[in-house]
Formats: C-alpha cells, sequence, structure tokens
C-alpha cells in the first residue's frame, strides 16, 4: 500500500518493481530496505540481525507497525531491539507459527491433511524418516517431503523418493539430509515429514485474523 516500507533479503529488481508500478501493483511511495552488502543474508533471520536495517526503520517505528506472515521469537525479538509494535497479536502468532503445531490445529479441527509426522528432530529424522517409508502412518510411503518447521517459501525443503532413501547405507543418509538440510536453516533443529502429493501447484497459506466480538 501507499507508504508502505517493504524490508528483503537482497537488493530488489528495479525493472522489476519499475514494471509492477506501471501495472499499478505497486504504489510510487512505497520504500525498500535491505541488510548490507556485508551483513550475513544466508539464512531467513538475517533480517532481524541486521544493523543497517534496524537503524533504518528506527525512524518510522512512531508511524508504521511491523507485519509479519507469522511472529517467531526473532520477529519479536526484533520489535523490541528497534521499539516497533507488531500488527496482531504475537503471543497467539507465536503459538501457532510453526508447520507442527498447525498441522495439530488440522487435526484437532478435523480438516483433511497429508500424512506426515510433526516435530521431527534433527537426531532422529533418519529413523523416523525410515519408519515414514515402511508405514509407520498406516501405510507405506513412495515419496516423502521434509519441511522445516519453521519458514516459508519452500526454501529448504527436500523431497525424497523411497527406493532412493532406502539405497543409501546409513552413513550416506546422513550426509545427504546433513547437505539438503543445511539450506535455509538459521539454527531450526525441528522439522515436519509429509507424503509427496504429487501435480500440486501451489500451498496456500491460511491466515486468521482474531479481534474481539464487537469489531
Amino acid at each position: 500500500d501507499s507508504g508502505d516500507i517493504v524490508v528483503t533479503r537482497f537488493p530488489h529488481e528495479e525493472a522489476l518493481i519499475v514494471h509492477l508500478r506501471q501495472l499499478g501493483i505497486v504504489p510510487e511511495d512505497v520504500t525498500y530496505i535491505h541488510p548490507g552488502n556485508d551483513e550475513v543474508k544466508d539464512d531467513c533471520s538475517a533480517l532481524f540481525k541486521s544493523s543497517s536495517v534496524a537503524e533504518a526503520l528506527r525512524p518510522f517505528v512512531n508511524t508504521h507497525t511491523l507485519m509479519t506472515a507469522y511472529a517467531t521469537q526473532d520477529e519479536i525479538d526484533f520489535s523490541n531491539r528497534i521499539g516497533a509494535k507488531i500488527y496482531g497479536n504475537p503471543e497467539m502468532s507465536f503459538e501457532f507459527n510453526n508447520k507442527s503445531r498447525f498441522r495439530e490445529l488440522l487435526k484437532e479441527l478435523r480438516i483433511p491433511l497429508p500424512l506426515g509426522i510433526e516435530s521431527v528432530s534433527r537426531d532422529n529424522i533418519i529413523t523416523v524418516l525410515d519408519d515414514f517409508f515402511r508405514g509407520s502412518c498406516g501405510r507405506p510411503i513412495e515419496m516423502a517431503i521434509i519441511k522445516h518447521d519453521t519458514g516459508a517459501g519452500g526454501y529448504g525443503n527436500v523431497v525424497i523418493h523411497r527406493n532412493f532413501f532406502m539405497g543409501l547405507k546409513n552413513n550416506e543418509r546422513k550426509q545427504f539430509l546433513h547437505r539438503k538440510l543445511s539450506v535455509n536453516d538459521g539454527g531450526e533443529n525441528n522439522f515436519v515429514i509429509e507424503e509427496w502429493i504429487p501435480a500440486i501447484s501451489a500451498s496456500p497459506s491460511i491466515f486468521f485474523e482474531f479481534s474481539d466480538k464487537n469489531n
């Protein structure tokens, strides 16, 4: 919207912004901020570690609100550090901000979801994945996807075929998963394992906004 400030991990592509402005999608007075070239940008928490981003946002803390897809501890700590408010209820967002908790919520609401296992630790992931392929959730699985418990955009997701995984020796499994799961790591130690559903073109997010009954 007009007057918004957009913070990105990497510098935006000016040609793309110009094109979006010509289409009327992006207003002229949107401000773009990104970490300095010498600051670490290799994980999702990089924005909240950036001193240049913090300094650039401080002049706006009284006129703008920090709006995030979900409030992790990084967002909460960052908002406290610069003195900015987070839109909505960060405590409630924090409770439901990971894929494991969201899967548990769907189960409580009896909403169908892919077969899967929540809160899989890094230390146990090889054993859990082996059992998952063999049918620990009710039937054998041909293809599985491993997702970082926090994060968005599909970064760091790993799709694995049963035959490939079963054909690896234990040390090869460790090396493969260590290499693949290091993408978008950011210190993540918990994962979700789900059955891979073919021919899905999108993975929609769901946002709930809670307000008091009088508004």
